[in-house]
C-alpha cells in the first residue's frame, strides 16, 4: 500500500515537474530559459551556458564557473571535491564518491547552502552538521545511515531533506524545529510510530514515506 502510494505521488510530481520545466534557449550570444510558452523567464538569468533542469537544479555557466540553478532563480556556485572549496562557493556535490564519512572540510565552510552526498557508505552524520546554519538543500538518498544526530534540528535554513534507501528506524525530536522544511524523503527506512508521529509537526509541501 505504502509502495502503491509512493508511486502515484512520485507520478503526480513528476508529471507536472516536467509540464513546468523551464527549457535553456540560446538567444544571441547568451542562454536564458523560457516557458511552455517559449516566454523569456527573467529571474533565471542569462547564461554563457545552461543546461537541463534534470532534477531540482540547472548546471550553467557564467565565467567559467560552474553554478546550479534553481527555479526560483536562486544560484550556487558549485565544486565537486572538497578540494576545491572556497569561501564563495555554495554547493558541493559529493554523489557516489565511495564515501564512509563527510569529508571534514565540508563542515569548515560554514557557507555551504547546497550539500549533495547521495549514493555512498556514510554510515553517520557527525554533530558537526550543526555548524553548517545556511545549509538548504541535504541530499543524503543512498547511504548506510541508522540515526540522525539531534544537531539536524539546528539547520533552520533547510527546505529539502532527501533520506531516502537508508537504514533509519527513528528520528531525533529535533526534527520538529525545521520550520521551514518543505520536503521530506524518508521512503525506504522503516521508522517507528514515535517519529512517524514526529512528522505531524512538520510544515511539509511533499512527504515521501
Amino acid at each position: 500500500m505504502r509502495v502503491a502510494f509512493f508511486l502515484f505521488l512520485f507520478v503526480l510530481v513528476a508529471q507536472s515537474s516536467f509540464a513546468q520545466r523551464p527549457m535553456p534557449k540560446k538567444i544571441g550570444d547568451w542562454y536564458y530559459y523560457v516557458d511552455s510558452q517559449n516566454k523569456i523567464i527573467d529571474k533565471l538569468g542569462q547564461w554563457d551556458t545552461a543546461g537541463y533542469f534534470l532534477s531540482d537544479f540547472a548546471a550553467v555557466w557564467k565565467d567559467g564557473q560552474e553554478i546550479y540553478l534553481d527555479k526560483s532563480g536562486n544560484s550556487y556556485p558549485a565544486v565537486y571535491n572538497v578540494k576545491d572549496l572556497k569561501p564563495h562557493i555554495t554547493a558541493i556535490n559529493l554523489k557516489a564518491k565511495k564515501l564512509e564519512k563527510i569529508p571534514d572540510e565540508v563542515f569548515e565552510n560554514e557557507q555551504l547552502r547546497v550539500l549533495i552526498l547521495q549514493k555512498n557508505s556514510i554510515t553517520e552524520i557527525p554533530s558537526d552538521i550543526g555548524k553548517l546554519l545556511n545549509l538548504e538543500y541535504l541530499d543524503l538518498e543512498t547511504n548506510l545511515l541508522k540515526n540522525l544526530p539531534t544537531e539536524i534540528g539546528l539547520l533552520k535554513n533547510l527546505y529539502f531533506l532527501d533520506l531516502e534507501n537508508n537504514f533509519l528506524t527513528n528520528l531525533p525530536e529535533t526534527i520538529t524545529q525545521l520550520k521551514n522544511l518543505k520536503i521530506l524523503n524518508l521512503y525506504g527506512n522503516d521508522l517507528d510510530k514515535q517519529s512517524v508521529r514526529l512528522l505531524y509537526f512538520l510544515d511539509l509541501d511533499l512527504l515521501f514515506y
